[in-house]
């Protein structure tokens, strides 16, 4: 090869390594500037969230109509029917929303019709919220409830739902705060994997939190903090690393969100999701309900938290095989 041919070549490679890192460098600029775009959308999310749930309309009105039924158990009834028919275990949050909204505004007790105004709140929690195909109309609610109610006792609940609901229906629920939080983090962690089992459990402990009536009194927006908070505990992340990474406006409830996260440890401990049977403590379930051993409830806190994890990490390697079969053209 000729001085002149080695000199095109060199001059050949120079020019491609110099479009190589334009092209890097373009790459990664449009990554931050996407990143930031998600950031602003997330914080505009989160806060048209805390505004919502600052109106009167989606406060619970305490009076002395608290009702005396289990709460637990039309927990356990809901979770166990939203699994069974496959539809998102999300929407019990939202039945809650409607049904405590409901039954605290009552100045007489509504005891004696406590079942109606559950299974209708959930008839109208699936109606509105579900993105399933399946439909679920009064008179299939009615079947459900073995003909306890007929479709006339659940429209009529209905309308009556409604009426003290003000037709307010789209209740901001912690859920919904926790993935708004989720997709920031997504977009702006490093260590993808290990927060990806932490909002697993996030996730987890909100569900758990609609057992407790003590959060009826919290912003939906400060039990999905808690839930972060003790989830980052769980898997030993230093919380404070995911504070800076969410960068929300929370000074103005940190008081609640320290109580809230205080009630989610005792009832992430009180549930002990060890499935291992070997010396354990008495189990105490958050109704205060205990039992030597391994309580079922355990073993269902347990099974859950797994199913969780097993699809969460089915998910994520689905997305990088995605990922990596549209890359895979550029390599070539």
């Amino acid at each position: 090869m000729s001085k002149m041919q080695s000199r095109a070549v060199i001059a050949c490679e120079d020019e491609a390594d110099s479009r190589s890192i334009v092209v890097d460098k373009n790459e990664r600029t449009q990554q931050i500037d996407h990143r930031d775009c998600v950031r602003v959308e997330c914080q505009s999310q989160w806060n048209a969230l805390v505004d919502k749930e600052q109106r009167a309309t989606y406060k619970v009105q305490h009076s002395s109509a608290r009702p005396k039924s289990s709460r637990t158990k039309l927990c356990d009834w809901a979770y166990q029917f939203m699994d069974s028919v496959g539809l998102d275990r999300g929407i019990v949050s939202i039945t809650f929303s409607y049904f405590d909204r409901y039954v605290y505004s009552q100045i007489e007790s509504v005891e004696r019709k406590i079942d109606l105004v559950f299974m209708t709140s959930l008839y109208l929690a699936i109606k509105i919220h579900s993105f399933s195909e399946l439909t679920f109309p009064a008179v299939k609610f009615s079947e459900i409830t073995d003909g306890k109610f007929d479709q006339a006792d659940i429209t009529d609940m209905e309308i009556s739902l409604l009426g003290v609901l003000g037709w307010h229906v789209n209740p901001p629920v912690p859920a919904m705060f926790l993935s708004v939080c989720n997709e920031l983090c997504t977009y702006h962690a490093t260590d993808k994997a290990s927060l990806s089992r932490m909002w697993t459990t996030a996730k987890f402990l909100i569900e758990l939190s609609v057992y407790d009536v003590f959060f009826v009194d919290f912003n939906p927006s400060s039990a999905a903090l808690a839930a972060v908070s003790v989830a980052a505990n769980i898997h030993s992340i230093p919380a404070e690393n995911v504070w800076d990474i969410l960068d929300l406006e929370i000074s103005r409830q940190s008081e609640q969100i320290e109580l809230c996260t205080k009630r989610l440890q005792v009832i992430y401990n009180q549930w002990n999701f060890s499935t291992s049977a070997e010396s354990k403590p008495v189990c105490h379930s958050p109704t205060g309900v205990s039992s030597t051993g391994e309580s079922a409830k355990g073993r269902k806190a347990a099974r859950r938290l797994d199913s969780l994890f097993q699809a969460e990490e089915t998910r994520s390697h689905g997305v990088a095989e995605r990922m990596s079969k549209k890359r895979a053209p550029s390599t070539v």
